[in-house]
């Protein structure tokens, strides 16, 4: 009896340890997941991130995954990127380059959309994606001369009333304030909008919603030559104090699609963050070949992309020849012109000296006629 007692105690401490040594598998940490944060600090960039001490954002990328060398979107205009975040691709594909522009593929707002989930689009560019307005319920626009903390008050207010699941902030103080070209307004304007989100995140601690909610802060674009920006992701189903590597931000909306038991829109071009992800060694292999698939679809559709590239280079290549051809014969055209034009001259040339001949004959002829008849009648006389 003692020893059934004594192998009931050993199981149930060994099973107490188990689950007290273990990690949560992903699902279990993602099934807590109530909301998600994606805060695009437009203007934002590696070298203003390792330049200044922005306390708030990186007490939250200790907390959570950080890569400090992600790879931005290159994009002529601030709305041409933030798009690219949203759809997981690249300009060229969703085609949005102005705020004129329609985007062409579906957004993570659509596959929410469709979903049932809810959803808010918080424009602090000033309207610039108004273009995604789906609605008062979904998209709420703020002026570009308000600061990032009004933004972010106003984002606090929105949210207090709908709740929606998936909150895409745009601030865009440090963009204005790179345009300056004044680095000292620039870093100011960096520490300002991290006190700002440092308010936002003591909300979320407020209403209980800091550990179980994905926040991401990071840029869509750099605007210096390294294209390089940060990206820090804290929540459930993310591993906590981890730096990661060769991550893009066209890998943030396939990765929260995943986690949301979603499939990322179609044509997105970027793959969850799997190294970023908190699993247990049993799910590894699964994990592992999920990671593999992608790339193998990835590298599919970078093959494809190339035979279109290809076929775009065959096709001005093609009508570069045909211009050639066309310039060709226009300058043969234009030098049997040139031809025509000096045989006529040469012909016109002999013509008048033929004619001067004649006439010269003509005169000479009239001169000895005149001498021979002067002297015939001058003999008679």
């Amino acid at each position: 009896m003692r020893k059934t007692y004594l192998v009931l105690i050993i199981t149930i401490i060994f099973m107490l340890a188990l689950t007290t040594i273990l990690p949560p598998t992903p699902r279990a940490e993602a099934s807590s997941l109530k909301h998600i944060f994606v805060i695009s600090v437009d203007g934002l960039s590696y070298e203003g991130y390792n330049s200044n001490p922005l306390p708030n954002i990186k007490h939250l990328a200790g907390e959570g995954v950080i890569d400090e060398h992600c790879l931005g979107v290159r994009a002529e205009t601030s709305e041409a990127a933030q798009v690219s975040l949203l759809t997981g691709a690249i300009p060229e594909q969703h085609k949005f380059y102005s705020s004129e522009d329609r985007v062409q593929m579906a957004t993570i707002l659509d596959v929410f959309n469709q979903s049932s989930r809810s959803f808010m689009l918080y424009d602090g560019s000033g309207g610039k994606l108004k273009s995604l307005d789906y609605g008062a319920a979904h998209y709420a626009q703020y002026a570009a001369e308000i600061s990032d903390q009004e933004r972010l008050s106003k984002v606090v207010e929105h949210f207090k009333q709908a709740r929606p699941y998936f909150n895409y902030i745009v601030l865009n103080d440090c963009r204005e304030a790179v345009l300056t070209l004044d680095n000292k307004r620039y870093y100011q304007s960096l520490t300002k909008t991290d006190q700002a989100i440092g308010e936002f995140l003591t909300f979320l601690r407020n209403e209980k919603l800091y550990y179980d909610s994905i926040i991401i802060v990071t840029s869509p674009r750099n605007v210096s030559t390294s294209a390089q920006v940060p990206l820090i992701i804290h929540g459930p189903g993310f591993q906590m104090g981890t730096r990661i590597n060769h991550a893009m931000v066209i890998d943030v909306t396939p990765t929260l699609c995943m986690l949301s038991g979603l499939k990322a829109p179609a044509g997105s071009r970027g793959i969850p963050l799997y190294d970023a992800l908190l699993y247990t060694s049993n799910e590894r292999n699964a994990q592992l070949n999920q990671w593999v698939k992608a790339l193998q679809e990835e590298r599919t559709a970078n093959w494809e992309q190339y035979y279109l590239m290809q076929d775009e280079i065959y096709r001005n290549y093609h009508q570069i020849a045909s211009m050639k051809e066309e310039r060709q014969s226009i300058f043969d055209y234009a030098g049997q012109k040139e031809g025509v034009i000096a045989n006529l001259s040469q012909r016109l040339t002999i013509e008048r000296v033929l004619f001067l001949g004649i006439i010269a004959l003509l005169l000479a002829g009239y001169g000895v006629e005149y001498l021979l008849l002067k002297k015939r009648f001058l003999l008679f006389k």
